[in-house]
């Protein structure tokens, strides 16, 4: 074998390595929160809280998404896309190990039922009080570790898709879903046998600082070397050249080679101003970031209404028993799934801007199915399609936030992703006041417009730039 076969060869296995490493990272993310979300009926139990006080327990996690803001970015520039992704996952495990061995100290717990206390009412010391407080800080502690390890494992996601020269970034996201179903059905067994809470998350905390300190090792230099230098544009901190600074330089747009269009200078990336091409106007860096976050922002609240929100539908105004209201949120998470598997390959054929308006009609006409029959085989039809439609939203918004000129390493993903946060936290509330006013049954409305709203993005110039499909 010739010296330069060799070196493909050891070329193609590093990248195999790297495609595992990052799924991976993907994998856990879903697979470690998706345990606990399984059992929170046991943790509100155990810290002995109310409805309402539960219901700020759950928002910490939003709000500790939040609060991480543009961290990922200087971290992602200063350590890598890799490491970052990999440290923070670790460090979202071992917080979750912690949330277990603090609920199970909580007011409700077993181990204060008629036990001898420090003279507070009831036997249990006076210091039990203050766990549910614990909880909430670990809680979103882990939101801000979440916010952090996802924005990471993006970038580095981006990067392998460019080294490997095909598109990979849809199918990662299956992935994600994936672990968000193999964690979640893990944690119905495991209170199924009656594994106590502690038990299970110290066992799948354990699992995740493992797989990911390995999902590292897999990845080497992979994705922070040179396809990490491609896909910036400017990276002033590192005195990186412009990737668009001179004309005919091959960008990369997620994974898809484009020229870009001669005299896009420097200066005119760094500073987010319009350039010229020839005849035509380049929208700036924040025009088009404004595009993908909009099409971001239009997937959060089409898949919180699958996520949250199915399930009560198919109950309460599909008419089916409360033992079988969980079939709408499998098949909104299954048609997702099955979705994000095939993106890949859809895209190819027809863009990114193309799978999206497709996508917004099917959003649009499963959400009107629903409403205008209301049967369980609508609901269940309309979910699907919902689920289906939406899937490509997200990871299309993260791929392009990932490539538009003029920001800083990892700085367009973090901005996106904090975005996506603020509109996750806000979308519940939004369909509860819709409810409140219409009724459940025409609170769909909501995600008719998302589904419409995606239709006109597609069809703007701005998110064709932003998504490579807009190239001249």
């Amino acid at each position: 074998m010739t010296g330069s076969a060799r070196g493909a060869t050891a070329g193609s296995a590093a990248r195999a390595r790297a495609r595992l490493g990052v799924s991976l990272f993907f994998f856990l993310n879903g697979f470690l929160l998706a345990g606990l979300l399984t059992r929170l009926p046991e943790v509100k139990g155990l810290l002995g809280l109310g409805t309402v006080e539960f219901g700020f327990i759950l928002a910490a996690i939003p709000a500790g998404s939040i609060g991480a803001a543009a961290l990922p970015a200087p971290l992602i520039r200063r350590f890598g896309a890799a490491a970052v992704a990999s440290v923070g996952t670790m460090l979202l495990a071992a917080v979750f190990v912690l949330v277990g061995a603090v609920t199970v100290l909580g007011p409700g717990s077993p181990l204060w039922q008629g036990g001898e206390g420090s003279g507070a009412p009831g036997g249990v010391p006076g210091w039990v009080a203050a766990v549910p407080w614990i909880a909430a800080g670990l809680i979103a502690l882990a939101g801000f570790l979440d916010a952090v390890a996802d924005a990471a494992q993006n970038v580095h996601g981006l990067a392998v898709e460019q080294e490997r020269g095909s598109l990979i970034f849809n199918s990662l996201h299956a992935i994600w879903s994936v672990g968000s179903v193999s964690g979640g059905g893990f944690g119905l067994l495991a209170a199924a046998l009656h594994i106590p809470l502690w038990a299970h998350l110290s066992a799948t905390g354990a699992l995740g600082i493992a797989a990911a300190a390995w999902a590292w090792r897999l990845s080497g230099a992979a994705g922070d070397g040179g396809a990490q230098r491609r896909i910036r544009a400017d990276d002033p901190e590192e005195g990186a050249a412009p990737l668009i600074s001179d004309p005919g330089v091959t960008a990369v747009d997620d994974g898809v080679a484009s020229h870009e269009r001669e005299g896009l200078t420097a200066a005119a990336a760094r500073d987010g101003k319009e350039s010229t091409a020839g005849a035509n106007a380049v929208p700036s860096k924040w025009t088009l970031l404004a595009g993908v976050i909009a099409l971001g922002l239009l997937g959060a609240f089409v898949e919180d209404l699958g996520m949250n929100w199915s399930s009560l539908y198919f109950s309460e105004v599909g008419g089916v028993g409360v033992e079988l209201a969980g079939i709408a949120f499998v098949v909104a998470l299954s048609g997702q799934l099955i979705a994000r598997f095939s993106a890949d390959a859809l895209t190819a054929r027809i863009g990114r801007t193309g799978v999206v308006l497709s996508g917004g009609v099917l959003v649009t006409a499963g959400m009107l199915l629903a409403m205008a029959v209301a049967q369980p085989w609508a609901v269940v039809v309309g979910f699907f399609l919902s689920g289906f439609g939406s899937a490509t939203f997200i990871p299309t918004a993260y791929g392009a936030a990932g490539t538009i000129p003029g920001f800083s390493h990892g700085m367009g993903i973090t901005l996106a992703s904090w975005a996506l946060r603020i509109a996750m936290l806000a979308s519940s509330p939004v369909l509860g006041l819709t409810a409140g006013a219409l009724g459940l049954r025409y609170a769909l409305v909501v995600t008719v417009v998302a589904g419409l709203g995606a239709v006109a993005l597609a069809m703007s110039p701005v998110l064709r730039r932003s998504t490579g499909d807009g190239r001249g």
